[in-house]
């Protein structure tokens, strides 16, 4: 993610050279170079303008198990729509993460909370989407839907909006027997950086 972050940085302008295969072919080599297998969606195509949001998924491997990281960038920021969507789609997550009680929450529930916190920053319920779901061998697998969240169960929490435009933010997560804590720590902030 720190790779496309800094592609993205360049961004200058209405014509940029900076596109969307080119983002996520250097997502891509970053992530082989530290020894995963790499797999990134950029959920637009062709040139990117420095005012575009950028949402960006990665979904690496490593000794066979999968993480999850989405955010959503925008180089030239004015602190407008996006800047609300994506604080909204970071407490969405937080909230997800939150309200697991483990061993007594279901997946469904906490994506339940995730959707409803978007829905507390004014966004349409049509327009935004809380997922939960287990992480693993596979991208998606166990537990889901009214599966009751247990310690030891790695978690990707969603938040992503399609309104006036589309933003992801999303963050793996593990369940232990005192509650949820998020697994990692790469920055939320909605406008790139060269260096992380």
């Amino acid at each position: 993610m720190a790779a496309a972050a800094a592609v993205l940085a360049t961004a200058a302008g209405d014509q940029s050279d900076v596109a969307a295969e080119r983002v996520r072919r250097t997502a891509n080599a970053a992530m082989a170079q530290a020894g995963a297998d790499p797999e990134t969606v950029v959920a637009t195509e062709g040139p990117i303008a420095a005012n575009d949001p950028v949402p960006i998924r990665v979904t690496p491997r490593v000794d066979g198990y999968h993480g999850w990281l989405a955010r959503t960038f925008v180089a030239d920021s004015d602190g407008g729509w996006e800047r609300r969507a994506t604080l909204a789609g970071q407490y969405a997550v937080d909230a997800g993460i939150d309200i697991v009680d483990v061993g007594e929450t279901t997946v469904a529930a906490a994506a339940e909370e995730v959707t409803a916190e978007l829905g507390s920053y004014g966004f349409p319920p049509t327009a935004g989407t809380g997922t939960v779901h287990g992480v693993g061998l596979e991208r998606r697998e166990r537990p889901t839907g009214e599966d009751v969240i247990e310690a030891g169960a790695a978690l990707a929490v969603r938040a992503e909006l399609a309104a006036e435009q589309v933003v992801w933010v999303a963050d793996l997560a593990v369940a232990t027997e005192e509650g949820v804590e998020r697994v990692g720590s790469f920055p939320r902030s909605v406008v790139p950086k060269p260096d992380y």
